[in-house]
């Protein structure tokens, strides 16, 4: 991140442009470490826990990712209507009464904003943006499910997907493959934006569509997104595949 460098013996001037290079830069790295982890606002960080008692709601103290910055949530309470109706998480901007500073022209401008996500109830007006309560999702709980692309020939016997939370992911494979005497077979293909930075591989059964025996196969997922099943052995015919991939990083 870019840094301010004040390690000089002979005196330093310090303007306003100093404290902004600073702000900005704290900003930045904020706002980049946010976007590695695979946080993508308006996101709960942690806290903002909300309980209701009869026209009163009580939030805990916590953060909000939103527009590339972090918004503090300070414990508070608001007024809601009975029985609860549309709250919203309103980012609100006032200014810290000892902020007002004299320019050299003798105007007072305020130089310390306060930024703050606050609960709401709709109707309430606020000088601020808000967003619907239902749409700010825990960083817990902020996670996206995408169906797997299933090759022709190839039966779903159950939920083929990709889940993935922030850069991490992982897939859930149920099909019916005719397992012929190639080394693998192609069975699905990850959608873009869910595929692994690399190759990884894993281990299967492989049971018998018409019959009882079973067999191990292994499973290996390019970084293409290419899913193939890669038997072990001279088995050939229809196969029943279950299996779920470990963890891992998307590109």
């Amino acid at each position: 991140m870019n840094k301010l460098l004040t390690n000089y013996n002979r005196g330093f001037s310090l303007k306003s442009n100093d404290l902004r290079w600073v702000d900005d830069s704290v900003r930045l790295a904020i706002a980049d470490l946010c976007k590695g982890l695979g946080i993508s606002g308006p996101v709960i960080l942690w806290g903002c826990n909300v309980t209701y008692s009869g026209t009163t709601a009580t939030v805990t103290e916590g953060a909000i990712f939103f527009q590339d910055e972090v918004w503090h949530v300070s414990a508070h309470t608001f007024t809601v209507t009975d029985p609860v109706g549309s709250p919203v998480w309103a980012f609100v901007l006032t200014y810290h009464p000892d902020g007002a500073k004299l320019d050299k022209d003798l105007a007072p401008h305020q130089t310390y904003q306060i930024r703050r996500a606050v609960g709401a109830q709709v109707g309430i007006p606020f000088p601020a943006e808000t967003i619907d309560f239902a749409d700010v999702p825990r960083l817990d709980n902020n996670y996206s499910t995408a169906a797997l692309s299933i090759e022709s020939g190839i039966t779903a016997i159950g939920d083929s997907t990709v889940i993935k939370s922030g850069r991490l992911a992982f897939i859930e494979v149920s099909v019916r493959v005719n397992v012929s005497s190639a080394d693998n077979t192609l069975i699905a293909t990850i959608p873009a934006g869910y595929r692994p930075g690399r190759t990884i591989r894993g281990v299967c059964m492989m049971a018998a569509a018409t019959a009882t025996s079973k067999v191990i196969a292994s499973w290996f997922i390019t970084d293409a997104g290419l899913v193939y099943i890669d038997r072990m052995g001279t088995d050939t015919g229809s196969w029943n595949i279950h299996f779920s991939s470990e963890l891992f990083r998307i590109v």
